[in-house]
């Protein structure tokens, strides 16, 4: 497994991170710790994996989530 890291953003008392795996799937774990969580879960902390297959899957689920990013548009050389 590959260094987290830790995105900014995101709704309140939630964390995100982001990795490649292994096999150089994009990987994504959410950490919620709200309150409504926090009742449906009690103090197991509500988590997601999700796999992306491609740059639009990770646009729209960190669009979803009000998570933070930008996008960097490199000319050809």
């Amino acid at each position: 497994m590959t260094e987290k890291v830790k995105l900014s953003g995101g709704p309140e008392k939630t964390v995100t991170w982001i990795w490649l795996d292994n096999n150089g799937h994009v990987k994504v774990e959410y950490y919620d710790f709200s309150e409504s969580a926090q009742r449906l879960f009690g103090n197991d902390i509500a988590w997601m994996e999700q796999y992306f297959k491609s740059y639009f899957g990770i646009k729209k689920w960190l669009e979803e989530n009000k998570i933070d990013f930008s996008t960097e548009v490199e000319g050809w050389a």
